[in-house]
C-alpha cells in the first residue's frame, strides 16, 4: 500500500467503491480509515490514461470517457471484446467476454499506451 502499513488493505465498500484501511471491517467501513491510500487511488483514477481491470463475476475494464471520446479505436477494441458495457460517473465500465484478462490488459498497454493502475481480485 501507498502508506506502508503492512495491516493497511483495500476491500469494497457497501456502494461498491474501493476503500482503505485496517483494522475490523464492517458493512464497508474500516475501523481505522487510510486517508494516504484513498487519496493516491483517487489520483491515479482521474488520470484517463489509467485502466482498471477488477475481477467481480467476470473480468471489468474501467476506462475514462473522456479518453474513449478521443480514441474511437480504443472503445471500438474494447466493445468487441466485451459482452456489455456501461457509462458511470465518467468511466465506462467493459465486461470482458475474454476469461483471461491478460491479452486486454496488454493490447492497452502496448498499442493504446495505457497505464494499468489498480486491480482487485
Amino acid at each position: 500500500m501507498k502508506c506502508n502499513n503492512k495491516d493497511c488493505s483495500a476491500s469494497t465498500g457497501i456502494d461498491g467503491e474501493l476503500t482503505f484501511g485496517w483494522g475490523e471491517f464492517f458493512d464497508g467501513y474500516w475501523e481505522h480509515p487510510c486517508k494516504i491510500c484513498e487519496e493516491n487511488y483517487l489520483a491515479r483514477q482521474n488520470d484517463p490514461n489509467n485502466f482498471t481491470l477488477s475481477y467481480k463475476n467476470g473480468w471489468q475494464c474501467f476506462v475514462a470517457l473522456s479518453h474513449l471520446e478521443k480514441h474511437f479505436d480504443l472503445f471500438s477494441y474494447l466493445k468487441n471484446e466485451s459482452i456489455t458495457n456501461v457509462g458511470n460517473k465518467g468511466y465506462m465500465m467493459f465486461i470482458l467476454r475474454n476469461k483471461y484478462e491478460h491479452s486486454v490488459e496488454d493490447t492497452l498497454i502496448h498499442k493504446f499506451g495505457m497505464r494499468h493502475v489498480w486491480r482487485n481480485i
